[in-house]
C-alpha cells in the first residue's frame, strides 16, 4: 500500500528504539526488507515476547539507496569513509551487532544529513523504475569498541509489513502497538519495563 503520511508519523513512534537486524536490497524486484525488533503492546495482556515483536519492513517500488560507512562518530567530520556494494549492506549492518534506531523520525525526515553527507557516500544507487515518494532513514552505532557510524536512506514508494512467521501485519495495528508502549511507559505500566528505557518525552501521532 502507499502509505499516507498520517500513517508514516504514526510509524516513528512504533520504530523508536527499535532493534535493527537486517536490511536487504533486492535490485531485480526493487524491494528491501528491513528487520526489526519493536517495542509493543496488544490492548490487553502481557509484552510480546521476542517472536510477536519482530517486524519485517516491505518497501516496494524502491528507487534509491544510499549509505554512509565511517570509522568515527557521527558527528566526526573527518572520520575515513568506508566504500562497499549494495550486495554487501545487510553484511555491513550486521557487523553492528544489532544496535537500537532511535529519534522518532525516520519516514520522510529531514535532508539536513544527507546534504552534509553529500560527498562522503559508501554507496549511492539508483534503481531504474523505483519510485523517490518516500524515504525511510536508518543508522546504526557502534556499541563497543572502535568508533563506527552507518547513516542509510531508501527511498521507496510502497510499504508492507509482516511478521516472523511470515503473515501480512496491518501497519495500522504495528503504528497503534507502538503508541501503546510508549503511552504505557509514560503511565509507569510494568510490563514497559526490563528495556532500559525510562521516560522522556512523550510521544506524539
Amino acid at each position: 500500500m502507499q502509505p499516507s503520511q498520517e500513517l508514516l508519523s504514526r510509524l516513528d513512534v512504533a520504530l523508536n528504539e527499535a532493534d535493527l537486524h537486517h536490511a536487504r536490497v533486492r535490485i531485480e524486484s526493487g524491494q528491501a526488507l528491513i528487520d526489526l525488533v519493536v517495542l509493543t503492546l496488544p490492548e490487553v495482556g502481557p509484552e510480546p515476547g521476542l517472536e510477536g515483536r519482530i517486524v519485517s519492513l516491505n518497501l516496494l517500488r524502491v528507487g534509491r539507496v544510499a549509505a554512509s560507512l565511517r570509522e568515527g562518530r557521527w558527528d566526526d567530520e573527518t572520520a575515513s569513509v568506508i566504500p562497499f556494494e549494495l550486495e554487501q549492506l545487510d553484511e555491513v549492518v550486521g557487523s553492528f551487532r544489532v544496535q537500537p534506531i532511535y529519534g522518532w523520525d525516520f519516514f520522510d525526515g529531514p535532508d539536513a544529513t544527507w546534504e552534509r553527507l553529500g560527498n562522503r557516500l559508501s554507496l549511492d544507487v539508483t534503481i531504474p523504475g523505483g519510485a523517490l515518494d518516500h524515504t525511510l532513514d536508518l543508522f546504526q552505532a557502534s556499541g563497543a569498541g572502535p568508533e563506527r557510524h552507518l547513516d542509510l536512506r531508501l527511498w521507496f514508494g510502497d510499504l508492507r509489513a509482516f511478521a516472523r512467521d511470515g503473515h501480512e501485519l496491518d501497519l495500522d495495528e504495528v503504528a497503534a502497538g507502538g503508541q501503546r508502549w510508549w503511552d504505557a511507559l509514560h503511565r509507569g505500566d510494568p510490563r514497559t519495563q526490563g528495556h532500559g528505557i525510562v521516560p522522556g518525552r512523550p510521544p506524539s501521532n
